[in-house]
Formats: C-alpha cells, sequence, structure tokens
C-alpha cells in the first residue's frame, strides 16, 4: 500500500463515519426529530418499556446504596431478584452520564443510534484491515450495521450492541501479526464490554472470535508467544468479569424461585428456513406484500425477527468468497451460525421436522 492511499484512507476514514452517521439517522427516522418524546420499538412487542425501566431502577439503587440485583418495585413488598434479568449494563453506564445532561429519553436515543454507527464501524475497522479496501469495507460495515435482523431487534438494545466482537478480532489479528502486548490489552478490553453489554453475547460472539482464533494462530506458524498473548488476553477479560458473575450468581442461587424465571424457546425461538430468502417487511416497497404472504402468516418467530439474507447480505457474501483462505474462514463461520440459527428442530413455512437431527 503506497503512500497516497495511505494518505486516502486516513480522509475516507472521516468520509466513511460521517456518512454512516448520516444513514443511521435516515434509517431511523423520524427519530432524530422526536427525540424527547419517542423512543425506538414496536407496540407489538413493548420491550423498550422494559429497558427504560431497569436503566432507571439501575440509577435509582446505585443512587440509595441497595443492590441493583433485587428489588421491591414489583411483587411488593417482597421484591423480586433481578439476577435472572436482561440489565444492559454497557447501555447502562453509557446512558448515566447523558441523562444527567440531557435526560432519560434523549439519552436513550443518543445510545441507540451509537450502537448502530459502531456496529457499522466495527465492521468497516475489520474489513479495512482485511482488504485495504476503503469501498469493500464501507459496503461491508453498511451491510453489517443494517441487516434486517439487527434493524428488527430495535427494542433489544444490548442484544444488537455487537460492534465488539469485529473490534475483539481486529485486535486478535493485530496481535497475531506484531506479537505486541498492547494488542492482548486491547483484545481484553473488547472481549471485557462484550460481556458487559450482555451475558449471551459471550457465547455467541465467542463462536465467530474462536475460529478467528485458530486461523490466525494457524496463519501465525502456530505462534507460541501470539498463543501466550491471545490466552492471556482472554483471561485477563474473565477476570475481570468474574466479580459481577458471581454476584449475579450468587443472588440467582439464593433466589429459590429463579428458575421459575427462565423461558425456553426450543420449539418457537429457531429461524425458519424460508425466513431467510424472504424480503424484509420493514421495506418500504415490498413490505406490505410481505406481510399479506401466506408464507409470512405461517412464521412464528419470524414474524418479528427477520433474518433475511437474499437481498441485503448474501450477493456480497458469494462475491467475496473469490479467495480461498478467506472463504474457508468466512464461509465457515457463515456454515455453523446458519445451521446454529435453524435451532433444535428444523422449521419450514411454519411445519416443524423433527425427524432431521439439528445441533
Amino acid at each position: 500500500m503506497n503512500n497516497g492511499y495511505k494518505k486516502a484512507g486516513k480522509y475516507s476514514y472521516i468520509y466513511a463515519a460521517m456518512a454512516y452517521a448520516v444513514l443511521i439517522l435516515l434509517l431511523t427516522y423520524p427519530l432524530v426529530i422526536n427525540l424527547s418524546t419517542h423512543v425506538p420499538g414496536e407496540l407489538i412487542r413493548e420491550d423498550f418499556w422494559e429497558h427504560l425501566w431497569t436503566f432507571d431502577w439501575v440509577r435509582e439503587s446505585l443512587s440509595t446504596g441497595v443492590s441493583p440485583l433485587h428489588t421491591t418495585r414489583i411483587f411488593y413488598p417482597d421484591g423480586v431478584s433481578l439476577a435472572s434479568h436482561n440489565i444492559a449494563w454497557l447501555n447502562i453506564a453509557l446512558w448515566l452520564p447523558l441523562q444527567a445532561v440531557v435526560g432519560n429519553i434523549v439519552a436513550y436515543n443518543l445510545v441507540f443510534l451509537l450502537i448502530y454507527w459502531l456496529n457499522c464501524w466495527s465492521v468497516f475497522m475489520l474489513a479495512y484491515a482485511e482488504t485495504d479496501s476503503i469501498y469493500s469495507s464501507f459496503l461491508a460495515g453498511l451491510t453489517f450495521g443494517f441487516w434486517p435482523y439487527v434493524v428488527s431487534h430495535l427494542d433489544h438494545p444490548n442484544l444488537i450492541f455487537i460492534a465488539w466482537i469485529p473490534f475483539s478480532m481486529v485486535a486478535l489479528r493485530q496481535l497475531f501479526l506484531k506479537k505486541r502486548i498492547r494488542d492482548m490489552f486491547y483484545f481484553a478490553f473488547f472481549l471485557l464490554l462484550l460481556g458487559l453489554t450482555r451475558w449471551q453475547l459471550l457465547v455467541i460472539g465467542g463462536i465467530p472470535i474462536s475460529i478467528y482464533f485458530l486461523f490466525y494462530w494457524w496463519q501465525s506458524g502456530w505462534s507460541k508467544r501470539a498463543f501466550i498473548l491471545a490466552f492471556s488476553g482472554g483471561v485477563i477479560a474473565g477476570l475481570l468479569l468474574l466479580p459481577l458473575a458471581l454476584w449475579v450468581m450468587q443472588d440467582l442461587f439464593n433466589n429459590p424461585d429463579a428458575s421459575n424465571l427462565l423461558y425456553h424457546e426450543l420449539e418457537r425461538g429457531q429461524a425458519d428456513l424460508l425466513a431467510f430468502i424472504m424480503p424484509s417487511r420493514f421495506h418500504p416497497l415490498w413490505g406490505e406484500w410481505v406481510e399479506s404472504t401466506d408464507v409470512f402468516s405461517n412464521f412464528i418467530f419470524n414474524k418479528l425477527y427477520i433474518p433475511s439474507l437474499l437481498f441485503s447480505t448474501l450477493p456480497w457474501v458469494i462475491l467475496g468468497m473469490r479467495k480461498r483462505q478467506p472463504a474457508l474462514l468466512w464461509g465457515g463461520m457463515i456454515v455453523t451460525f446458519f445451521i446454529l440459527s435453524l435451532g433444535t428442530i428444523l422449521r419450514i413455512n411454519g411445519q416443524l421436522y423433527p425427524e432431521i437431527p439439528l445441533p
């Protein structure tokens, strides 16, 4: 990469960041002109109210010195444990200083918009590290950040806060290429943020990060130093998350009714195979048509959450499979997550097929 390209690339970073910001405001319009009066979400689900309640409760608990893992706001006067509740720790940490200045609703919306921007930017950085192409990287960030499945989870602000997965990969790549201690700390830092965002993201993100780790360890000639640094980064992140994990687990085990709070979706939470090729119901041109089809009416989980690949990501995935080694890496991730997304029982057009074994 020559100096001229580096200089062009430097300014292109700024242009890409600005373009993502503008496009996100357009995607979420009219949120930008209603920041103090509305929040993103759908009345059919209303999960955004739960998050607003949780944000406010954690703020109150911290200001009064009581544990945020138990509240008497509900089931008064005994209250209830929140150990298994979906507390968006990182989102709340970003929201707390903002709400003190601009108010609860505006702060919630600003964090929401920041999440979309960081998702786009993180994949832009990863793609640029892999390709050295500004244009390909911008398209990658756009595709990832605006994927219908991410957009359809607009009332789950910490579930879609997945920027830390690509950022972890960027740090891991630098670690294997340069074997620097500081990259180990970057890797640990992004893993820490991933866990603080939502516990289950450590599982979801751990799969592609592990595949990426094995690929670059192989690329480095099975470097012992790089392995130790990467492993140490994971251990550091684990140790930093351990106090919070122990705190939550202690409260969970001390609550004899905690198991009643768990909700199982083994027979309804999987992706319908046809949902991957159906257009998004949010699309301004054919969204109404999608919702009127028999296929859409047969969906269970995917009436709300849209994993559509046909027009949003699949063409770019196929185009990117030209180089053998990267195709092996990213293709392996695609196949792994596609199979896992189908759940324990295959569902096609609303019909379950238990005779087909799935992991």
